[in-house]
């Protein structure tokens, strides 16, 4: 717990003293080719799952937009992003176990869940639920980069 607070904070910190980049970059494409990315960065990857029936992309644009989470996300993550309308994307909510929307799912590089975040994600606490997501699929991260680390 100790060790999330600190990550958390940490960037927090770093976001807060950059300014706003833009978006950010989500990745496309096959799912194996974003988690090779992922392993041979030794990263996870943050995949955000939409459909036009949950607002499409721009459904958290704000939360995209937010230099904190910009910032800690692509230091952690490769972001992904999954149209459950576009080819593979009810695949990749299947194998996941995907049943609100919109959604940001957490993937070791392996494949495996690390976490999810889903359904109602707005309001002005959304912001602080995701970074501490994104702090805690860091860590878990952590045993599929780093074998043997505890």
């Amino acid at each position: 717990m100790r060790t999330h607070i600190a990550v958390i904070g940490l960037f927090l910190l770093i976001g807060m003293s950059r300014p706003a980049l833009g978006q950010i970059h989500f990745q496309s494409g096959p799912l194996g080719d974003v988690l090779k990315e992922a392993r041979d960065d030794r990263k996870y990857v943050a995949a955000y799952v939409f459909s036009r029936d949950s607002g499409g992309f721009g459904a958290l644009e704000g939360l995209w937009q937010d230099p904190v989470i910009k910032t800690y996300l692509e230091q952690q993550a490769v972001p992904y992003a999954v149209d459950l309308d576009e080819e593979g994307g009810i695949g990749f909510a299947e194998r996941y176990g995907v049943k609100k929307l919109p959604a940001v799912v957490f993937v070791a590089p392996t494949g495996e869940k690390l976490g999810e975040m889903s359904g109602r994600i707005a309001g002005p606490e959304a912001a602080g639920h995701l970074l501490v997501m994104i702090g805690h699929a860091a860590c878990s991260n952590r045993a599929f980069v780093e074998p043997g680390r505890k």
